[in-house]
């Protein structure tokens, strides 16, 4: 990963380094060297060169760079391959290497900022109350601080809509949420990650009241019983699955669960298509 971004802030196409220790008992060193094609996903471990301490160690410097040069000519003839082609080679029969294209993956991502579209609904007794199922709009960003930690912020604009089953009246809360939060990443692959989050804010809506209105039917036209103003803490669970499409784009599904706290906690939960700018 630091190979990556080092290959990706000098625009570098190949990154080599290494090590070496010493086996004392046997009187030997060992070479270990590792090439960097500028992402995580692309990456080269060569097989370890051991040679005594002796005269002969020049020659494991030799071993060494031809490996590496063979390494980089697989490379290029992988390249061709990919393309369809046999290995392209000039006219002193050398391989040529194209520009090697330095593809994110999630392990170089540190911010998303993201917008979703979806729905929501509350969580009430079935037998008091028919729920309706409504729209869920919302924006998100988080930074990546330690390895999969991260924090971030989330607002949303949604609404709660219910008919009371026993007698004539609907109730509809539309609010919008803001939100800090923070969670854990998992890469399930380069490009596939599930992420969890934890969030808790505040919410400010306007809940109406109409009584009189017809069961399973949204009542607008009905006696107006009243409205108020709620602004109170709430709290979210958040978790999701996202693929990277392009180095800079990643689509992924949420789904949240979420407490409103009023004179009684109201239970929501939501699902969402997200669609996120990574770098």
């Amino acid at each position: 990963k630091e190979a990556a971004e080092v290959c990706r802030l000098a625009d570098i196409d190949i990154l080599i380094y290494g090590n070496f220790t010493f086996k004392e008992a046997d009187n030997q060193i060992v070479i270990h060297t590792e090439i960097s094609l500028g992402s995580t996903d692309k990456f080269r471990k060569i097989e370890p060169t051991e040679n005594p301490v002796d005269a002969t160690i020049f020659r494991a410097a030799d071993k060494v760079a031809g490996d590496i040069v063979a390494e980089i000519a697989k490379v290029a003839q992988e390249q061709q391959i990919a393309k369809g082609e046999e290995a392209e080679k000039d006219k002193k029969g050398k391989t040529q290497l194209d520009k090697i294209e330095k593809s994110k993956t999630w392990a170089d991502i540190h911010w998303t900022i993201g917008a979703s579209l979806g729905a929501s609904r509350s969580f009430v007794n079935g037998e008091e109350a028919v729920i309706r199922v409504v729209p869920d709009v919302g924006v998100k960003t988080a930074y990546r601080f330690r390895g999969p930690w991260h924090l971030g912020f989330g607002a949303n604009i949604s609404q709660l809509y219910s008919e009371a089953r026993h007698n004539p009246s609907n109730t509809n809360l539309m609010f919008g949420f803001a939100q800090v939060l923070g969670g854990y990443y998992f890469d399930l692959s380069p490009r596939w990650r599930w992420t969890n989050d934890l969030g808790a804010g505040y919410y400010y809506g306007e809940l109406q009241v109409w009584t009189g209105c017809h069961s399973n039917s949204f009542c607008t036209q009905s006696p107006y019983s009243g409205r108020s103003i709620v602004k109170n803490p709430m709290f979210s669970a958040r978790t999701g699955i996202h693929f990277l499409t392009l180095s800079f784009l990643s689509i992924g599904l949420d789904a949240e669960y979420r407490i409103l706290y009023d004179g009684q906690p109201i239970h929501a939960v939501a699902g969402s298509l997200v669609v996120s700018i990574v770098f």
